[in-house]
């Protein structure tokens, strides 16, 4: 199945899109997600 991860201030309404490859899943930008999101950025995953 598929999993979005969305992080960060919804407040943000231009939020950074992180695209997996065709191979992989949203899990391999979960580190990235809670380090940006912890700086103030939203991500979607």
């Amino acid at each position: 199945g598929w999993k979005v991860y969305d992080s960060g201030p919804k407040t943000i309404k231009c939020p950074l899109i992180c695209l997996p490859p065709v191979s992989g899943t949203a899990d391999i930008f979960f580190k990235q997600i809670i380090g940006l999101a912890a700086k103030g950025y939203r991500v979607i995953s």
